[in-house]
């Protein structure tokens, strides 16, 4: 860059600087302010590329930036300014937690809202904390009460389902946090990536209770393929996270700066550092870092907080959908869930929920040991009667056709249809697009009669 350029540069920099007497006034609504955020961003990357980071008109710049956000900080905090409150669209995010929605009466634990009073006094608040006896050092203020309160209190519902699912969930968890020495609460933040839903998908591409991205799940030892998804397997996913934390805990040295990282990758921590002027305490980078990445610990806190203390929140936990004692099972070779389900008698949806890795209900033949997890006694079940589930029925459940489709593109889509009266099965088969000749071999059918009610499965 030449020195007129960098005159040009400087002299435009001088107009946005808070020393500027003639400067506007920063923030006028949230939309202004976001924009204003925005620009200081971009002008304070030119800057340092141009100036470096140690001259006055940068420094100017991140202090601006920083005071920036603090008041867009002031501005959820006001409870009268619904307009300034942000919506799910405005706040960007790598995030999964809002794909659970659906399912959790669109509960978004990111989405910030304006500050709470709730029922109790800070000191109720900062007390049970403090009886939280972690390695995590868990902060409290203004944010982090606003999330106490928010998981707490206004969304007590959603955390009976999400309370109801921990009881099996994270005795998994507390396991493995276990055996490689990390701080048991950090399982709560499962919560802030899934809500606990193992097939929850991002639309960064994130997917599972611990929302690994294909490149960071393949990098981690997760296998990825057309018939397994890793990411969606409890143990080894969690297993995953565990190894990743621990090594961004090598890195930063603070467990606080560890979380940031797992949302928002390594870089982006060191980025906000290198935006603070060097500094490493949490709070102090905190404005610099993306925004969904500045709620995360405040969330987790909050999350944290209301797991641990449901019972004095009066939060009852909804009912878990899974048995109180599950087991493993090895198979190897090919094995079709419904082959289970025929045989052992487990129910197919609890198979599949139990099992959420395998995504066309196929256990492929890839020379690798895989594990089904069966409720404790279907377990037991299943060993009793060996290689016999394998070979039931399966030239249906795994013809040739079928894994070839799910190998070729990933798809193997089963379709289950309920006979009507009128049915055939040249009206069914025109229907899905394909043979009459498939649908008697996927159903075993010797004639081409069917009675109204009966099931036909039809493989895509």
């Amino acid at each position: 860059m030449t020195l007129f350029s960098i005159l040009l540069l400087t002299s435009a920099l001088a107009i946005a600087s808070p020393s500027n007497e003639k400067a506007k006034p920063l923030f006028q609504t949230r939309r202004q302010l976001e924009e204003r955020i925005r620009q200081l961003d971009e002008r304070l990357d030119s800057a340092t590329r141009a100036l470096g980071r140690k001259d006055s008109i940068t420094a100017g710049l991140r202090d601006e930036l920083e005071q920036a956000y603090l008041r867009l900080e002031e501005l959820s905090m006001e409870p009268s300014s619904e307009s300034l409150t942000p919506s799910l669209e405005q706040i960007d995010s790598n995030l999964s937690v809002w794909m659970l929605s659906q399912q959790l009466d669109e509960f978004d634990p990111l989405a910030y809202e304006p500050d709470f009073r709730g029922e109790h006094p800070d000191s109720v608040y900062i007390e049970r904390l403090e009886r939280i006896n972690s390695p995590l050092n868990l902060p409290y203020n203004n944010v982090v009460r606003s999330y106490i309160i928010k998981y707490s209190e206004r969304y007590r519902t959603q955390m009976k389902k999400i309370i109801g699912l921990s009881s099996y969930y994270f005795p998994i968890f507390e396991q493995t946090l276990d055996r490689y020495g990390l701080p048991l609460e950090l399982e709560a933040m499962a919560i802030i990536e899934s809500n606990l839903n193992p097939r929850a998908k991002s639309p960064a591409g994130a997917v599972g209770l611990w929302q690994f991205t294909f490149n960071a799940g393949r990098a981690y030892g997760l296998q990825i393929d057309s018939f397994i998804d890793e990411r969606m397997d409890v143990r080894a996913s969690t297993d995953a996270a565990a190894r990743y934390l621990r090594d961004a805990y090598n890195v930063f040295g603070d467990w606080a700066l560890a979380i940031c990282a797992y949302n928002c990758g390594f870089g982006g921590v060191r980025k906000a550092i290198a935006r603070s002027g060097g500094k490493t305490a949490y709070w102090d980078i905190y404005p610099f870092l993306p925004k969904e990445t500045r709620y995360y610990v405040p969330a987790m806190v909050g999350a944290l907080y209301t797991i641990r203390y449901h019972k004095e929140l009066d939060i009852i936990p909804a009912a878990c959908p899974f048995p109180a004692f599950a087991d493993t099972v090895e198979v190897r070779g090919k094995l079709h869930l419904k082959q289970v389900h025929d045989l052992v008698g487990t129910d197919l949806k609890l198979l599949r929920d139990l099992n959420p890795q395998y995504k066309h209900d196929v256990i492929p033949d890839d020379g690798k040991t895989h594990i089904l997890l069966l409720p404790g006694e279907d377990a037991l079940m299943y060993i009793a009667q060996g290689d016999s589930i394998q070979r039931h029925r399966a030239d249906v459940y795994m013809s040739p056709s079928v894994m070839k489709s799910i190998a070729n593109n990933g798809t193997g889509e089963t379709i289950v249809y309920k006979v009507k009266q009128g049915d055939n099965l040249g009206l069914i088969a025109k229907k899905y697009g394909v043979k009459v000749s498939k649908l008697k071999q996927w159903n075993s059918l010797k004639s081409d009669l069917i009675r109204p009610g009966q099931k036909i499965y039809i493989y895509k």
